[in-house]
């Protein structure tokens, strides 16, 4: 169950441009072939290529709403809207050269704007109160990163709502909502290697895996990768929301529950198969 208008941009990607039901329904000229790398890694580069594709559109989009609503406008108002749409569905064709129909390029586009209007709206008081309050309330009062399992507290030890931890699942900044069902606890240590990671594949870049291999940070991207991987492949299989996937999941565990030999863990196909990634809930 899709929750945030980024999370349906993505999936809405993945479905035009990988998947084979709607690869055979494509024409020629709709064929995504730049979608198409071979070997092991092949899921690892068809989902960080939709996972690129998203950023960009929904990038695009608030860049654009930037420079054309003034100060003290409403972003959703349908000039500024169809002008985004507009501008999104043409970065579509030049420079990310996609040749789908104006149908699908109009959707995109019009997920687009709406993760960019949903970037620009954070939690308000209540909300953030409402969902810390929903966390404790399953462990007795006290609340624990979603992630890690880390103890922040009591719930009512927080005396400002901007001080209530929150983990947007979805990140707001890739069109991800500030309502409930897309907030959980969050420790600053995991929200600070987190960031705004939208998917699973985004955790193995250069960067993190060839700077950060065999560090106490390579390792906790790694746990943090294969959480958010089993998250997803769970949240699909049952038709549920994310959150209620991490909730189901729990915390990550060790490393060791998804190893089977010394290879790197990230890059170790066996730790995301869908079998073995079933140990992880």
């Amino acid at each position: 169950m899709i929750t945030s208008p980024g999370e349906a941009l993505w999936y809405h990607l993945r479905h035009r441009f990988i998947e084979p039901r709607y690869r055979s329904e494509a024409s020629e000229d709709e064929e995504a072939d730049w979608a198409d790398p071979a070997g092991r890694l092949r899921q690892y580069a068809e989902e960080a290529l939709v996972s690129a594709s998203c950023t960009r559109l929904i990038s695009k989009a608030r860049k654009h709403l930037k420079q054309i609503v003034p100060a003290g406008s409403a972003t959703c108002e349908l000039p500024y809207q169809e002008s985004t749409i507009d501008a999104v569905k043409q970065f579509c064709v030049d420079p990310l050269g996609m040749s789908f129909s104006d149908r699908y390029l109009g959707r995109f586009a019009s997920l687009a704007f709406d993760s960019a209007v949903a970037a620009g709206q954070g939690a308000s008081p209540t909300t953030r109160r409402s969902a810390f309050r929903e966390a404790a309330s399953r462990a007795g009062g006290r609340v624990a990163c979603y992630l890690c399992a880390t103890v922040l507290g009591r719930w009512d030890m927080f005396k400002h709502d901007k001080d209530l931890p929150l983990d947007h699942l979805w990140p707001q900044a890739f069109g991800g909502v500030s309502g409930e069902e897309n907030l959980l606890p969050i420790c600053d240590a995991c929200n600070g290697l987190k960031k705004d990671r939208i998917t699973w594949d985004v955790y193995g870049t250069v960067h993190d895996y060839a700077l950060r291999l065999n560090t106490a940070d390579g390792l906790a991207l790694t746990r943090l990768a294969l959480h958010r991987r089993a998250a997803a492949k769970l949240a699909e299989d049952e038709q549920i929301s994310l959150k209620e996937a991490f909730m189901l999941i729990g915390p990550y565990q060790e490393l060791s529950a998804v190893q089977s030999d010394e290879s790197d863990w990230f890059f170790n196909q066996i730790a995301h198969n869908a079998d073995v990634l079933k140990d992880l809930w």
